[in-house]
């Protein structure tokens, strides 16, 4: 313990940080990684660390020089591109003439205006890229790509005109080009999707002829039939977007775009109960995920989704849902794949009816028989006997129980394995003895398994405040029962991620999430949109938000009433 708080000290010597990097211990790497007394050297080696968080820190290092912001700016973890936006070193990389082409186009994707501005002013800045940067949603960043643009000669690039907001707006321009204007711009990346979606769903000319696009795109793609096909299929759907007709559901089963579908749940689609399962029976994998995972369930729907597939993608190309689920019951995370379990959140569900969690026990999956033990009507008997179960993770789901006998409680609280450890920190029903016992174990997963429990002791929580430890900081912050000045602090945090899982902390101020919704940041406002202390009045200036994803939020907000979920709608 007293490795971790030198790495994280910022007046630990130079030479113990650098050997401090190359520690066993990911924890002490972590703290080091952060610590801005990091040499250069070390932080260039930690850049290349296995670990995500490491990388992570490395990125919000304000010491990170140019040179590794660079090769960070590549990184596959999302949250690792995300912290270079939080870092000065990203507008000097943007500024760099050393900059490839391919690390700009990167950088321009950051949310930080002032890193996307040097960008449009770095002449190695690719035209397509100071095309995309052309549309920016910032002003400022708009006018410098067109006039880098203008520079080179290049004067042909799509704008709206100036009064041009909303997207009836855009429907009115679109609608005043011809077809061959439009078909000119589908591959031209100033002329984004969204646009293209608009302009199908024009309700003067109605869909556009699909085979007429089908085959232009095939030519630009090179006669290519999968890019094209994808591209069709997206457009096509495009043109009924958001109605939650039976015409959209045919077209989606009828091309099998299950992903698309999810898509449209997860936008807040309507869909009738009729409509979902005929989704479902379609063996759509994705919406059945989003089903189970955002939408109220009822007995039928359950049902359906006791026999839904799982799914399983690599990480680095899902950091969204990394984000929007790390810690839901549903998803197992590993270093390279996130999976999801449609039949665990069944197995849960208060109203899932008694045969068919029956059935779920005898399942195959370990986490679907383990998500049915951590059930509150689970007999203790049924406890007892999965105790001894030689997979950690059924053992885990028995202590995780509420209603687990406390001699079981004490006797896993020394299993051998962290997991299950862990799992006896997190129940509230786990006695302080016991829980202060644990918080002396050598695994950090334990540490913030208690730190993260409502019923943890508050003086033991205040042991855990100075953890270099970012998971435990992560479920300190996320504690419904943390003390307010606490709370107050990981409100007003550096790091987005802490300040994001503050804000979806229940126990949160309304005063505090009042003024967190009008944040810039799109992920703050999200965080706000879905918490269920949000006022009122914020929830309504949230409902005609810009980004589409928060206008989402609310709508699964509890306490969201029926006159802001039409606003929702209304904006699109």
């Amino acid at each position: 313990m007293a490795t971790r708080h030198l790495a994280a000290d910022p007046e630990t010597p130079v030479e113990v940080l650098t050997a401090l990097a190359q520690d066993k211990d990911e924890a002490v790497r972590e703290g080091v990684a952060g610590n801005a007394s990091t040499p250069v050297e070390a932080l260039t080696a930690l850049a290349k660390d296995k670990n995500n968080w490491v990388r992570r820190l490395v990125a919000g290092n304000v010491s990170t020089p140019v040179e590794v912001v660079m090769v960070l700016a590549k990184d596959k973890d999302g949250y690792v591109r995300e912290g270079l936006a939080r870092n000065a070193a990203s507008i000097l990389a943007a500024e760099s003439m050393e900059a490839p082409p391919s690390t700009l186009q990167l950088l321009a994707r950051l949310p930080k205006t002032d890193i996307r501005l040097a960008v449009t002013r770095n002449p190695n800045t690719p035209a397509e890229t100071l095309r995309a940067l052309a549309s920016d949603k910032v002003k400022k960043v708009r006018e410098s790509a067109l006039a880098a643009l203008d520079a080179t000669g290049i004067t042909e690039v799509w704008t709206w005109p100036v009064g041009v907001k909303t997207s009836e707006d855009r429907m009115r321009v679109l609608a005043t080009l011809d077809d061959a204007a439009v078909l000119e711009r589908l591959t031209d990346d100033s002329m984004v999707s969204t646009r293209v979606f608009a302009w199908m769903r024009t309700a003067e000319l109605g869909v556009r002829p699909i085979a007429e696009v089908h085959r232009h795109l095939r030519a630009e793609s090179g006669g290519g039939s999968t890019q094209a096909k994808n591209r069709w299929i997206e457009m096509r759907i495009a043109g009924l977007r958001g109605s939650a007709s039976d015409a959209l559901v045919d077209v989606m089963i009828g091309v099998d775009a299950d992903g698309h579908a999810a898509g449209e749940i997860r936008s807040g689609t309507p869909f009738s109960e009729e409509q979902l399962l005929r989704m479902l029976a379609a063996k759509f994998k994705w919406t059945a995920w989003e089903v189970a995972s955002t939408l109220p369930l009822t007995t039928g729907l359950l049902e359906a989704l006791a026999t839904a597939a799982s799914t399983s993608e690599p990480i680095y190309s899902y950091d969204f849902w990394l984000r929007e689920y790390a810690g839901h019951p549903g998803v197992v995370l590993s270093d390279e794949f996130v999976s999801r379990h449609p039949q665990v959140l069944v197995a849960m569900h208060p109203l899932t009816p008694a045969p068919v969690v029956a059935k779920l026990r005898k399942g195959r999956s370990k986490y679907v028989r383990a998500a049915c033990l951590r059930r509150q009507d689970t007999s203790q008997e049924m406890l007892i006997a999965a105790s001894d179960d030689q997979d950690a993770e059924i053992r885990a789901a028995v202590v995780a129980n509420p209603n687990c006998p406390p001699g079981i409680v004490q006797r896993l609280s020394k299993d051998g394995e962290a997991q299950v450890r862990a799992a006896v920190g997190t129940n509230p029903s786990t006695q302080h003895s016991t829980l202060r016992e644990l918080s002396l174990d050598d695994d950090v997963t334990v540490h913030a398994a208690i730190a993260g429990n409502p019923s943890c002791p508050i003086d033991l929580l205040e042991c855990f405040v100075d953890n270099p430890n970012f998971t435990v900081q992560q479920a300190l912050a996320s504690n419904h029962s943390l003390p307010q000045a606490m709370l107050d602090k990981y409100l007003l945090h550096t790091d987005v991620t802490l300040r994001l899982v503050a804000l979806g902390n229940p126990s949160t101020l309304g005063s505090a999430l009042q003024s967190a919704s009008t944040d810039p940041d799109p992920d703050i406002r999200g965080a706000v949109a879905r918490n269920p202390n949000t006022p009122i009045a914020a929830l309504m200036c949230l409902a005609v938000d810009s980004e589409r994803y928060v206008r989402a939020a609310i709508r699964n907000n509890p306490n969201v009433t029926d006159e802001i979920k039409v606003l929702t709608i209304i904006s699109g």
